[in-house]
């Protein structure tokens, strides 16, 4: 019985080596190989062969808990601009030295998220904010970021609640942007 199963597998191998080789990835092609020799049933044919690749493996590494990422990394900013082109528009500003002597190099981390809302119409993410932040050279950290719009959310927009795991998008409302050009015109004149 043993060798009728070995037999069949060493049948079968060509049409498994094939299906398994058009995966790229090494860990997919095992587990499309594992699932293949099951669906067929033979895997006492590939533990008679020695093949039991499970027993030689390392133990699996405990997944952890935490959330994981809720948008891809290179889709991370759809919708807005790269943080590098808002870093980019507001450095050709005429009255950049101005705003980066009164706004960016102050205390206050809410006037200078407020210019970069005020700067991105279509919103930014508090991870952009600080990604454009720090292309300013400006030292601040992600949880600052969002705990300063956190306590400032009544002057925002969003599509999303804020949870864990998920990256709204925030925008400055109506009369918030209306505030922000006044403190913004008194700024630089």
């Amino acid at each position: 019985m043993k060798h009728e199963r070995y037999r069949d597998l060493l049948e079968e191998m060509p049409r498994i080596s094939k299906a398994v080789n058009e995966f790229k990835s090494e860990a997919v092609q095992q587990a499309a190989f594992e699932l293949l020799v099951a669906t067929l049933g033979l895997e006492q044919g590939l533990e008679m062969a020695g093949g039991d690749e499970k027993r030689d493996r390392a133990p699996a590494k405990k997944k952890s808990k935490r959330a994981g990422r809720a948008v891809p990394r290179d889709e991370e900013t759809p919708a807005g601009r790269e943080p590098q082109e808002v870093v980019n528009q507001l450095k050709q500003r005429a009255d950049f030295e101005k705003i980066s002597a009164i706004v960016f190099h102050k205390r206050d981390l809410w006037n200078k998220v407020r210019l970069l809302l005020l700067q991105a119409e279509e919103g930014m993410t508090s991870g952009e904010v600080t990604k454009v932040l720090h292309g300013l050279n400006v030292k601040t950290s992600l949880s600052s970021v969002s705990r300063s719009l956190k306590e400032n959310s009544s002057s925002l927009l969003s599509a999303e609640a804020r949870k864990v795991g998920l990256h709204p998008r925030y925008r400055l409302s109506a009369p918030a942007r209306t505030e922000a050009l006044k403190w913004l015109d008194e700024v630089v004149s």
